[in-house]
C-alpha cells in the first residue's frame, strides 16, 4: 500500500513522508472439517475450524529507510464451504476461511479472509 505524507510513530521517533507498506504472513494451523449429513449426493456442505499461530513480517519503507516488525501471533480460523462431487473421481471444494490473529506486544491483531477453490482426486472405492 502506498500512503501519502503520513506520520509514522515508533516508540519515541516520528517520521513523515510517503510510505510503502508491506505485510507478509505465514499461518501454521491445525484444522478439522465437519460434514453434516444431507440427502443430497452431489453437494456436501461443511464447517471447519483451525487453531495455531501466524508469523507476520510487516515493513514500512520511507525512501532509504525501512521499519520492520517480525512477530508470531495466536490465530483462530473458522471456515465454511461445500464439496461438490464430480464424475470420474474428481470433486471440487469451494470455501472461505477467516484468519483472526490476536494482538501481542509487538503488533495489533491482523485479520485476513481467503476464498479457496480446490480439487480432490480419488478412486471410486
Amino acid at each position: 500500500e502506498r500512503v501519502e505524507d503520513k506520520v509514522y510513530t515508533d516508540k519515541t521517533a516520528s517520521i513523515s513522508g510517503v510510505q510503502y507498506r508491506y505485510t507478509n504472513s505465514v499461518p501454521i494451523i491445525v484444522g478439522a472439517k465437519y460434514y453434516p449429513h444431507t440427502n443430497n449426493d452431489m453437494l456436501m456442505p461443511y464447517v471447519g475450524a483451525g487453531l495455531g499461530t501466524t508469523y507476520t513480517n510487516r515493513a514500512t519503507d520511507f525512501g532509504l529507510y525501512r521499519i520492520t516488525t517480525n512477530t508470531w501471533q495466536f490465530c483462530l480460523r473458522p471456515e465454511l464451504g461445500v464439496r461438490i462431487k464430480g464424475p470420474s473421481g474428481m470433486d471440487v471444494l469451494v470455501g472461505g476461511k477467516y484468519y483472526a490473529n490476536f494482538n501481542n506486544d509487538e503488533l495489533d491483531g491482523q485479520s485476513f479472509l481467503s476464498l479457496n477453490v480446490g480439487f480432490i482426486f480419488h478412486t471410486g472405492h
